[in-house]
């Protein structure tokens, strides 16, 4: 049975990524999107790291590859910690990344549907709720966008929830287990992106205490249960639950039954009053949840914080963490999609899920107004500082100010939605449904959208949009017929019916979202005929990233949302960009072609070692060299470049080894030695094989005072940040790893 749910996520996945079937190799993009983050991070960052095993036998923590260096373990967007990411260091990162992209995606599904059946779902409406998660436009999107690892981090959600039901349903012997494994997968999410840390750990912590209260409430309906007299027969037990609902076994209504329409099985229910369990014991499991996630992701946390501190995100400002706010006119997309809309935007989870979702509201659905809170709750924090909300959670939760984005919240009420479409249907099928009610839902849902359509149309505005209410209208539609059937019949053919609807509904979104283009040709960039390891600049991102980590080319400008503070003080010195906004690209830009006041200080760049500045328009300055145009690139020279590596004062210096983590040098003094790289805690100096202080030159890059003579001198990277990480989670792992041998 495992096997069949399996095998229909998995072939929903090859449905929904169905443009990669031509070619495996490409690279999925949004419809839009000139650019996808895959390209620009992730296929780089493989090829380092790849490089860096085969060339140096290392794994590498600095990245010198863009932004003149930035550390590489503490960049969330290495890969490093999520060992699926290592397929695209053995195989080719296109290839790697979309079959991960497809296995993700039944990974997802798959939890969701186990999901469903533990809160009390059968398994049928559970394969519903399944496809809606698995399938969601805006995950689906995101892909399209290149966001990988946040997607994947997104997919684990439902298995975190898993985690967290088990956790605060063993409150016996076994909870410190159960504590430790919801710990470890939420801290797994960690690993993947941190991005998603909080929500899902917002979300499971809610859900935790929800079900905790649920099981309370259960446990004392059981008791009282029990306390009956035992002359009493069960089929004469009159049982009364929360809800007001009285119900009988003669009337059909068995024990058994009543336990799965509360989301549960009646011996968890026995478990729980047996063990006396207590909301001190559900606190303490939390608390060892909480704190074996923060040990497991310790050894990206430390030196991730370390880095932040000192980024230009440290500062963010409320306005520019919410600059990307939902539109509160996108909110009527809940209805119809806006076709290949942008996918940070994009609200759509399905119309046939939506209907599902609100056929629960009349119904005595147990657990609907938690989903229902998710829902409106993820709504508020996508509106930014359109409300109070999210300024309140960025002053008490730490970290969640510097998350920007706020629309990825959506993806909180998509999983909502899922869960509630599965609901929905669960009920239809247990016969506790009224189909004039529902009906009245559908014909409301369709009213609704069939106005906003023609509304549109009169106005003489987007036909596609209009389109989309009209297409919502009729999908809708066929979801109340279909209804009325699931409702007489409750057949295989009804839950079937209702996946080819959801399946049909997800699909002409997803598919006019994204597109597969080629995988790029990382040939076309050349380091050039200069010796001595330079490093380039392009005011254009005329040297796409992947192209040059293929090439070997070490780039001077870069996209990654966390920047040195430093280093962007000082290149906004170098090149006379503006530091007044937030950027994720160096320099910062909306139309990477377009031309903008590009000032070089041609010493300061050539500081920085910047020998080739590559662009895509001509840039007029006395000093620069123009050396030739290729592929509607111009390519200058900078004479005011330095080497790698100078004694300030004169004196030869001789680069005797140089990797990502170490640099070895002979060096005549006395003078100062500078190495044109980032100053960045945990880079160590020896001169002689002794420990020398390390300095800063023009305020960001790496010096030592050399005496008299020739000498050793080595700079390492070894960071404490990294060092106090990696020994939390080891002792977490072994910790864990303990706990369950004993159980």
């Amino acid at each position: 049975m495992t096997a069949a749910i399996v095998l229909i996520f998995v072939l929903s996945g090859m449905l929904w990524l169905a443009p990669l079937i031509s070619d495996p190799m490409g690279v999925l993009f949004w419809r839009g999107g000139a650019y996808s983050d895959l390209l620009i991070s992730h296929w780089p960052n493989a090829s380092f790291v790849q490089r860096s095993l085969i060339e140096w036998g290392q794994v590498p923590l600095w990245n010198p590859m863009i932004l003149s260096g930035a550390p590489f373990a503490a960049d969330p967007l290495s890969g490093l910690y999520y060992p699926p990411n290592w397929l695209a260091i053995v195989l080719n990162p296109g290839v790697a990344f979309n079959l991960l992209a497809w296995l993700h995606i039944a990974w997802g599904g798959l939890g969701m549907w186990k999901l469903g059946q533990t809160l009390g779902i059968r398994s049928g409406p559970a394969i519903v709720a399944g496809l809606a998660f698995a399938g969601m436009p805006k995950l689906i999107g995101h892909f399209g966008l290149g966001h990988v690892s946040l997607v994947f981090a997104v997919y684990w959600t439902p298995w975190v929830l898993l985690a967290f039901e088990k956790a605060v349903r063993e409150l016996n012997g076994r909870r410190l287990a159960s504590a430790a494994l919801a710990g470890g997968a939420l801290g797994m999410v960690f690993l993947i992106d941190p991005r998603w840390y909080l929500p899902s750990a917002l979300l499971a912590g809610a859900f935790a205490v929800w079900r905790f209260a649920h099981s309370q409430i259960r446990s004392t309906e059981q008791n009282a249960d029990e306390a009956a007299p035992q002359d009493l027969r069960p089929s004469q037990l009159m049982i009364k639950n929360r809800q007001g609902k009285i119900g009988s076994a003669e009337n059909g209504d068995s024990g058994a039954q009543q336990s799965q329409a509360l989301g549960e099985a009646p011996r968890k229910v026995g478990n729980i009053g047996g063990e006396g369990a207590s909301w001190t014991r559900a606190a303490s499991a939390l608390i060892i949840a909480g704190l074996m996630s923060l040990a497991v992701a310790a050894i990206l946390a430390v030196p991730l914080g370390e880095f932040v501190s000192l980024s230009t995100r440290a500062n963010l400002s409320l306005a520019q963490s919410t600059a990307l706010r939902l539109p509160p006119k996108y909110l009527l997309n809940a209805l119809a999609p806006e076709y290949a809309g942008w996918p940070e935007w994009q609200i759509y989870a399905g119309v046939v899920v939506l209907f599902l979702a609100v056929t629960t509201l009349p119904s005595r659905a147990p657990g609907r107004w938690f989903w229902v809170g998710v829902v409106i709750f993820s709504l508020i924090v996508a509106l930014g500082d359109l409300t109070p909300i999210y300024g309140l959670l960025s002053a008490l939760v730490p970290g969640f100010g510097k998350l920007r984005v706020p629309p990825r919240s959506l993806f909180l009420s998509s999983f909502a939605l899922a869960m509630l479409a599965g609901m929905g249907l669960d009920q239809m099928l247990k016969g506790r449904a009224n189909l004039r009610q529902l009906r009245v839902i559908g014909g409301a849902l369709a009213g609704i959208s069939l106005v906003l359509g023609l509304s549109l149309l009169l106005r003489n505005l987007a036909a596609l949009r209009s389109a989309a209410f009209f297409v919502s209208a009729a999908l809708i539609g066929l979801a109340a017929i279909w209804t009325g059937n699931s409702i007489r019949k409750r057949s295989l053919g009804s839950i079937v019916g209702w996946c080819l609807l959801i399946v049909l509904d997800l699909s002409l979104v997803n598919l006019t979202t994204i597109e597969v283009r080629p995988a790029p040709d990382l040939e076309r960039v050349k380091a050039g005929p200069e010796s001595g390891n330079p490093r380039a600049f392009s005011p254009s991102y005329s040297l796409p990233q992947p192209a040059a980590a293929a090439a070997g080319l070490e780039l001077a400008d870069g996209i990654n949302p966390l920047q040195l503070a430093s280093y962007s003080a000082y290149m906004s010195r170098a090149t006379g960009f503006s530091e007044d906004e937030y950027s994720v690209t160096l320099p910062p830009f909306v139309d990477p072609g377009a031309k903008w006041a590009f000032k070089p200080d041609l010493v300061l760049m050539g500081d920085l070692a910047i020998s080739q500045i590559v662009s895509a328009y001509p840039i007029e300055h006395p000093d620069l060299e123009f050396e030739r145009m290729e592929q509607g690139r111009y390519y200058y020279r900078n004479p005011h470049a330095r080497p790698r590596a100078w004694i300030d004062g004169g004196g030869p210096v001789e680069v005797v080894e140089r990797t990502p983590n170490r640099i070895a040098m002979r060096a005549m003094g006395p003078g100062t030695l500078v190495v044109s790289e980032i100053a960045y805690p945990g880079w160590e100096a020896t001169i002689d094989g002794a420990t020398a202080p390390l300095e800063t030159y023009a305020g960001l890059l790496r010096a030592v005072e050399l005496s008299s003579g020739e000498h050793e001198v080595e700079f390492a990277f070894r960071p404490n940040s990294l060092r106090a990480g990696a020994l939390v989670t080891l002792i977490g792992l072994i910790v864990l790893a303990s706990i369950w041998i004993r159980r």
